[in-house]
């Protein structure tokens, strides 16, 4: 049976030896502006203690309006936060499955996605990554709800603020509801204000956000969801299962997002590490059998969409020899076509769907150069196509 992507995710960061490349949370060190934050902590419990917890999540809402670009955010919308992404998630399929909704959701993307979906019983069918290819598709057109992921993960490709537009109004024109998982937003290259574009539109909307993907804080993140103040059934929801957000992490995402949006900027607070340790990775791919796959040659996420199909290997048979001899461990790219999971599980797919794998860029520094000396020391014993040669 194929594993989901998160098992791959779990054996990698309970393996010691591991040069972990595979799940896409924030691991990297602080940058230098951002440095001082931790020392602030014991500033911020205290603060946080006389708050209330609504008063906290308001301020959490408006820094990170002002870091997104998005007044509209501050504005419009019902604001609530969860712990993580998963979570968010979970309570949306959760109200997918209360209203019996038919959700189309595009691919390639994580596969844990559709994993949360399922798990609520509700019926998935796959849309292309095209703007005008998923509006013209028949399972755009039978849906309820319509999933989006931007910038998507693996690929970094962005919806432009006329794709968006055109999609909201789609959705708006038919009584579907728009899902977005932002959860990436801060690594776009287009910064218009898509919570005003949603709202312009007409649109029943839900936005989720993370700051997990792009602040390594040890896992004290929090994952915003905005959505239409119509989907009161959705607020009802998240207020089962949870209270509010710990006021501390919520203050302490705050600070950092004031930060960015204080004169330090995307590209010093986060870009700037991504892109060197990108233009490094790049290099370190050459004579490997591994190429940047074209789709994903411009992405900016603090990922790597990677092309194996120069090997002769399918995904599987890379990430094995990745991880058993050079201890580097990456994600598989077959599972992101969520629709075909378990199709052929061990062999090649058609259409290209087994000869991408993916590897992250945001890890602490010891382990990416570990990693980068491992893809070298590849290079040098003749690159994937000769190892999988002798492996045969």
């Amino acid at each position: 049976m194929e594993q989901p992507l998160t098992a791959y995710e779990y054996d990698a960061i309970n393996t010691a030896s591991a040069v972990n490349l595979s799940d896409g949370h924030a691991y990297h060190e602080l940058p230098t502006a951002l440095s001082h934050i931790p020392q602030e902590i014991s500033t911020l419990w205290s603060t946080a203690s006389s708050m209330t917890p609504r008063d906290a999540e308001n301020r959490l809402r408006s820094a990170w309006a002002l870091a997104s670009g998005s007044i509209a955010m501050g504005e419009v919308g019902t604001w609530k936060v969860c712990p993580t992404a998963s979570n968010s998630l979970d309570i949306i399929a959760a109200w997918c499955a209360s209203r019996h909704m038919r959700v189309a959701m595009v691919e390639p993307t994580f596969d844990n996605l559709a994993l949360l979906f399922r798990r609520r019983m509700v019926t998935l069918s796959p849309l292309p990554l095209a703007a005008d290819e998923m509006i013209a598709s028949n399972n755009f057109r039978d849906a309820d709800a319509i999933v989006l992921v931007t910038p998507n993960n693996p690929t970094g490709r962005t919806y432009s603020e006329g794709e968006l537009t055109e999609l909201a109004h789609s959705c708006e024109r038919s009584g579907k509801t728009l899902i977005i998982d932002n959860t990436f937003r801060f690594y776009r290259d287009n910064t218009f204000d898509d919570i005003q574009v949603l709202e312009n539109s007409g649109v029943e909307y839900i936005v989720v956000e993370d700051s997990g993907k792009t602040f390594p804080t040890l896992e004290m993140k929090a994952s915003p969801m905005l959505y239409s103040r119509t989907l009161t059934d959705l607020t009802d929801i998240y207020e089962e299962v949870y209270l509010c957000t710990s006021p501390v992490v919520a203050l302490m995402i705050s600070s950092m997002l004031d930060v960015v949006s204080t004169g330090d900027g995307v590209d010093k607070c986060i870009m700037g590490l991504i892109n060197d340790r990108r233009h490094r990775l790049r290099d370190a791919l050459t004579n490997t059998g591994l190429d940047v796959a074209l789709e994903s040659v411009e992405s900016r996420l603090p990922l790597e969409w990677i092309d194996c199909s120069r090997t002769h290997m399918h995904d599987l048979e890379v990430e094995q020899i990745l991880r058993k001899r050079f201890g580097l461990h990456v994600l598989p790219g077959r599972n992101f076509w969520w629709s075909s999971a378990g199709e052929q599980a061990d062999g090649p797919l058609s259409d290209g769907r087994s000869d991408r794998i993916r590897m992250s860029l945001a890890r602490p520094a010891n382990k990416f150069e570990e990693g980068i000396r491992r893809l070298t020391a590849l290079a040098t014993e003749g690159g994937l196509t000769q190892l999988g040669m002798q492996s045969c």
